[in-house]
């Protein structure tokens, strides 16, 4: 008993002489920063999350906290119209911190990210989605988020099926990078909206202008960018989860957890998503319900390592209906159809299920990533990736036959970048690349039906050069890229005969842009580029029905090259935190410039009558301008507008090319407010959207005239509540909130429906 006395007295001197040896007398001071003006955030608060202790910054951003034990802690920084962020770090002596937020982090950012200066063009306008307008877009399309940027349309074939146009242009010159990977799958049609689950990204990114260099000829018009954030060195298991409910109607859930071990660095991300038919102010859009889900697990070393590794994994799931009253019987019924106010097959009632027509897809990703830092001045990289895609559409069939898809696709893709980066100062940068890529695509036996695509594989290695110099205080960079297209296609035709057509051509690339500051208000950058392409798979041998769009496609063999030389110019204000101006004009002309075409013919078929559309060339020249700007008023109030127009037309002065995005005007007026009842970043916004009507003066007569002009309201409030290591976000946001008809020019299914109507979502966010 005297020695178990002893033991306690033991331990509890031990104890004792721990607790009075550590030390807390250390002084923690810094300085919060705006990120891009790099001057301090007055009455911003920094807080140590395990001991309680805090403090606020002075006008001049300056922080201090006293009595600090040793130890490990989680910083929470935050500031009035800021995205608050946690920092984990340890402290073991008096200690100097700075922090920077993204201020006013509801509006669009032109950021240059120097690390990839090189790898995107100094000379091109690169925007990044705010995280607060992605958590207004939750549950949405990728097209529809990206259109948040001025001179970002949305081509659409009706409910969750879209695709971005960048400068009047879209489909295959438009690149989609899913974490720095080329997205690969079935994206030749104009229904085909990219495989990718828009909500397992931490951060999405437009870069408007041709990236061709580095990227492929794909990116003629652009890049939209899905790229995870960097995770931290913490140990603790931290995430997110939300929750979305919309009236018009549908859900969304989606989870987030990340976690540091001793081994790598762990996030494990994923949605799901169940809709059912949409509804207009007046009707049902029968069979326009969604089932959708993502997954993705990313494992990374210190991304600052000098040998840095990471492995990505993906797999995405998308079925939706498409309106049933697009599907008729023969000629006369689609007549009546096109000139209609209510689709046929309109039910009165809501319902959840999805019948034929439909589509299924599945899209499989994985993707490794190596960048040795061999020393200062040299940095050897690789990115390489397999992607697996399966497409299936289901169209109205006789016989029961509806189960049995009526287009069966598989697709796989190999594709990688191996790349030398030397840099022999900060502003003197050469990256010399090779991208292998190879990928084949094939009919599954068994559909009954004549497929719309043949069997193909595509053969397409490319060798690529930039150099980025800084000279005069300007930034010039440029850079070229050459790529073989090596296509061997096979089908049967309708006479039984077999035939192996097959193209070889090469794609160029040639890239050269200039980007000039004076101090940090004016930004000015200009970009050149020349490209040559040749034509496409589907351009040159679709010959079926595409269901999702409801038409019949033709290919045409005989089209040629593209030559296409676009010269862009961006300038950027921002005189203040208050203030952000930035404004870019093109003109981009198109030597043999391949495109859809109505041919007004309606054909019937044994599977009903369709419109016919076929590929054609002709000489065009693009023009237009994007507008953005942000003004904000005593750190409170907020004003957001913006103006895109593009203007597309036939270089003999025949007319306006189809399907060009109309003039489109938006302007936001937000107030955010001090805290109230412990709520923080209480905000409230009202959005005023025109768009101009579209399809005027066409040379090509489409099959029904053009909508009138249109404008839309919209309404957003959201807030946060913060206690200790939990943060809930609750978002409410009402689209179309006069209920307004309307039918968009950009909406193939415009032919046959209204767009939707009134649509109010709910949304709730819980971090830890």
């Amino acid at each position: 008993m005297l020695h178990l006395r002893s033991l306690w007295l033991i331990i509890f001197l031990v104890a004792g002489f721990g607790l009075e040896a550590q030390d807390c007398q250390l002084r923690v001071r810094g300085r919060v920063d705006d990120v891009h003006h790099e001057h301090g955030l007055e009455y911003a608060t920094v807080y140590l999350e395990e001991s309680g202790q805090g403090s606020q910054c002075d006008e001049e951003g300056r922080f201090v906290i006293e009595a600090v034990c040793a130890g490990k802690y989680h910083f929470l920084v935050s500031h009035l119209g800021c995205e608050s962020k946690r920092f984990y770090l340890e402290i073991s002596g008096d200690t100097t911190l700075a922090f920077s937020l993204e201020h006013h982090s509801h509006m669009l950012s032109e950021v240059v990210v120097s690390e990839n200066r090189s790898r995107t063009g100094v000379g091109l306008q690169h925007y990044t989605i705010a995280e607060a307008i992605l958590n207004r877009q939750q549950g949405r399309d990728l097209a529809t988020i990206a259109s948040a940027i001025p001179g970002i349309s949305v081509l659409r074939t009706g409910n969750g099926l879209g695709k971005p146009i960048i400068h009047g242009l879209y489909g295959n010159r438009v690149q989609l990078l899913n974490q720095g990977i080329p997205q690969e799958g079935q994206q030749w049609g104009i229904d085909h909206a990219p495989e990718i689950d828009a909500s397992t990204a931490q951060k999405i990114s437009v870069i408007k202008g041709s990236a061709a260099v580095r990227y492929g000829v794909a990116a003629m018009a652009g890049v939209v960018l899905l790229e995870s954030a960097p995770i931290s060195s913490d140990p603790h298991l931290h995430g997110q989860f939300s929750l979305s409910y919309l009236t018009n109607r549908g859900g969304t859930t989606t989870f987030q957890f990340e976690k540091a071990g001793a081994l790598a660095r762990m996030r494990l991300a994923g949605s799901t998503t169940f809709g059912g038919d949409q509804h207009t102010p007046s009707y049902y859009l029968t069979n326009t319900g969604s089932r959708q889900a993502g997954l993705s697990l990313l494992l990374t070393n210190d991304a600052g390592s000098a040998f840095y590794r990471s492995l990505y994994g993906s797999y995405y799931y998308n079925e939706t209906g498409i309106l049933r009253g697009a599907h008729v019987g023969n000629s006369t019924d689609l007549a009546a159809a096109i000139d209609r106010d209510v689709p046929f097959y309109t039910r009165d009632q809501f319902t959840y299920t999805l019948a034929a027509p439909r589509q299924r897809v599945q899209h499989w990703m994985v993707k490794t990533e190596l960048k040795k830092q061999v020393n200062e001045k040299l940095r050897l990289g690789l990115d390489a990736a397999l992607q697996l895609n399966q497409r299936q559409e289901y169209d109205v069939r006789r016989g029961g036959r509806d189960s049995l898809p009526a287009l069966d696709l598989s697709l796989y893709n190999l594709w990688a970048d191996l790349y030398v980066l030397s840099e022999k100062k900060e502003n003197n940068r050469l990256t010399l690349g090779v991208q292998p890529r190879f990928t084949h695509n094939s009919n599954i036996a068994g559909t009954g039906i004549y497929p719309l695509i043949p069997n193909y594989t595509l053969f397409n290695p490319a060798i690529y050069v930039s150099w980025l110099v800084q000279w005069q205080n300007i930034d010039w960079e440029a850079g070229g890229r050459m790529e073989l297209y090596d296509l061997r296609a096979s089908f049967i035709d309708r006479l039984g005969q077999l035939h192996k057509p097959s193209r070889r051509n090469t794609n160029h690339a040639y890239n050269v842009g200039l980007s000039k500051e004076w101090g940090h208000d004016w930004q000015v950058k200009s970009n050149l580029a020349w490209l040559i392409r040749g034509a496409q798979v589907h351009e040159l041998y679709s010959n079926g029905l595409h269901q999702g769009l409801a038409a019949l496609e033709l290919g045409n063999e005989a089209l040629g090259k593209e030559l296409s030389l676009k010269w862009s110019n961006d300038v950027r204000w921002q005189p203040g935190e208050e203030s952000q101006l930035s404004t870019s004009v093109y003109w981009h002309y198109i030597r043999d410039y391949i495109y859809l075409a109505p041919t007004l013919e309606n054909r019937l078929t044994i599977r009903g009558a369709f419109p016919v559309f076929e590929y054609r060339q002709d000489d065009v020249v693009l023009k237009g301008f994007d507008f953005l700007w942000h003004q904000g008023i005593h750190h409170s109030w907020e004003i957001n507008t913006k103006a895109a127009y593009v203007s597309g037309s036939y270089t003999d002065g025949s007319g306006q090319l189809i399907y060009m995005p109309p003039l489109r005007l938006s302007t936001e007026m937000a107030k955010t407010f001090e805290p109230l009842l412990g709520l923080k970043d209480l905000r409230t916004a009202l959005e005023v959207q025109y768009t101009a009507a579209g399809g005027q003066n066409t040379r090509i007569t489409d099959y029904a005239p053009p909508p009138p002009a249109w404008m839309l309201v919209g309404l957003s409030v959201s807030a946060k509540y913060e206690k200790k290591k939990f943060k809930t976000a609750v978002q409410l946001t009402v689209d179309n909130l006069l209920n307004q008809k309307y039918r968009d020019y950009l909406n193939r299914l415009r032919y046959f429906a209204d767009d939707t109507g009134r649509n109010i979502r709910i949304s709730i966010k819980l971090i830890f």
